[in-house]
């Protein structure tokens, strides 16, 4: 028998921090992350497909990332694109806010706002928000 060995891997990429807001994995609030990705087949350590193009919002402080539907990711990117050309990195919380209403994440919005359960960040286990240890892997909140 022979044994060929293969991945399925996404290569990403990190954009910057793109959107403001409380992580309901979590619980805390950040500037979330616009990760940009491929996936890729690899037989035998080499490469031999490289699947669509991926986006998704990653919390800065527990790392769970938000995969972007097609029109939530182009106003991510043109969101991302409007925070990285500013003359200066800093940004006031009215200015911030003003920009995120020009280009609405209504799927992520919608998401912060339904889930109350929290996503562990050592196991990735759904664990219920009144829960302060992950009931799969004993992690702390």
């Amino acid at each position: 028998m022979i044994v060929i060995p293969y991945r399925i891997g996404e290569d990403s990429e990190n954009l910057g921090p793109t959107y403001n807001a409380r992580c309901a994995a979590c619980g805390k609030t950040g500037l979330f992350n616009l990760i940009s990705g491929k996936v890729t087949l690899a037989i035998a350590f080499v490469p031999v497909a490289k699947g669509g193009q991926t986006w998704a919002l990653q919390c800065p402080n527990c790392g769970v990332q938000l995969v972007l539907p097609e029109l939530d990711a182009a106003n991510a990117i043109s969101l991302n694109r409007e925070l990285m050309n500013r003359p200066s990195p800093e940004i006031s919380h009215s200015e911030l806010q003003a920009l995120m209403s020009r280009f609405p994440l209504p799927s992520i919005e919608n998401w912060l706002r339904a889930n109350t359960n929290w996503i562990c960040p050592q196991c990735k286990s759904e664990v219920p928000e009144t829960f302060e240890e992950c009931w799969n892997c004993g992690y702390l909140r």
